[in-house]
């Protein structure tokens, strides 16, 4: 949870969508599913939380490169 709760002030440092979003779904998704499985089932966290952070990191590199040609787009306008 605390992983999650911490990639929201760069939220707001990057004006990222992906942090924003994932700074409240990880901490919420890692509390529901913690309180509601079983000991014997605990794997699930770590599973999930591996599945969540590339869910995350692909979000991460389809915004860089949307802003990244975007970025052209506008230079190569100006031009």
């Amino acid at each position: 949870m605390i992983f999650g709760a911490h990639l929201l002030p760069f939220a707001w440092l990057y004006q990222s969508r992906a942090y924003l979003v994932m700074a409240i779904v990880i901490p919420m998704v890692s509390l529901v599913v913690g309180v509601n499985l079983s000991e014997d089932h605990i794997f699930v966290i770590p599973a999930l939380m591996l599945f969540l952070e590339m869910i995350f990191s692909v979000w991460l590199a389809w915004e860089n490169k949307w802003l990244a040609q975007e970025a052209k787009i506008t230079t190569t306008a100006e031009q």
